[in-house]
């Protein structure tokens, strides 16, 4: 790193307990996505973060406050899905769905018997670009990166994130959500705009059908709430839950990264 560089300003505080040290795996996962925040956002954000270990007096101002947890975890340089650093990606969320799913051996939280913390392997980058010219449309950076280098589901938030190209292999038991994915992959669905220009709260009064055109679905969040992924349009990128019943259709997370990497810091 260049001497004449301005120091970088040490980072807030975690909030956590401490001390954040060894025999505490628990707490790494999430010091570590408040690192990848940090140190995403400073004056030297990405040069910083694609290095497992840093340099010089930036080093020291990190690693101050956050070294076990900083050097213990590997979903620090993991989850920059928008970048390719060979297998770090799926490494790192991997091994954070193996604490996951230590710690709720029973299944017990939302969703976790549906997808029960697996990551499938990522699709071939080939498939992905059938699947786009197929279907007319250039899928959002972050997702296509996951797909491509982490995983195709299923462990995510809500019953799990939903396979791109294939079917669940549940999809038998003939689920409310196997029926949006198919109807997502109907002719011009996906290509279509997206018809909102502004979010739409409380109970829907137009067809469901009408207003997710433009959108894939990522992920059944229960009594017929889905999380979906807009395609197209100024909230393209955008991860919206649409609640036909009670919360409408609003934006949830401002794109695929965080609405997973919120999910993965989840207890």
């Amino acid at each position: 790193m260049d001497a004449d560089r301005p120091p970088v300003a040490a980072p807030e505080p975690l909030g956590l307990q401490q001390p954040v040290g060894p025999g505490r795996p628990d707490r790494y996962g999430a010091v570590a996505l408040r690192l990848f925040e940090v140190l995403d956002t400073g004056p030297y954000g990405g040069e910083l973060q694609a290095q497992p270990g840093l340099q010089g007096a930036e080093a020291w101002q990190v690693r101050g406050q956050f070294a076990h947890a900083f050097e213990s975890s590997s979903l620090f340089v993991s989850l920059r899905y928008g970048r390719r650093m060979g297998n770090r990606h799926e490494d790192g969320v991997r091994a954070r769905l193996g604490e996951m799913a230590a710690r709720d051996p029973d299944r017990k939280r939302f969703g976790a018997s549906t997808h029960r913390y697996a990551l499938a392997p990522p699709l071939p980058e080939a498939e992905i670009r059938v699947f786009e010219k197929t279907h007319g449309i250039a899928l959002p950076g972050e997702y296509r990166s996951f797909v491509a280098v982490v995983g195709d589901g299923p462990a995510g938030p809500g019953h799990g994130l939903m396979p791109l190209t294939v079917p669940r292999p549940e999809a038998v038991e003939e689920w409310a959500v196997d029926d949006a994915w198919a109807e997502d992959r109907l002719p011009g669905r996906l290509a279509a705009p997206f018809p909102l220009t502004e979010p739409l709260p409380g109970r829907l009064g137009t067809p469901v059908d009408a207003l997710t055109r433009g959108t894939l679905m990522l992920a059944e969040q229960g009594c017929g709430s889905f999380d979906r992924l807009v395609l197209n349009g100024p909230y393209a990128g955008q991860v919206w839950q649409i609640d036909p019943d009670w919360g409408g259709f609003v934006p949830v997370s401002p794109g695929f990264r965080a609405w997973y990497t919120d999910w993965l810091a989840g207890p």
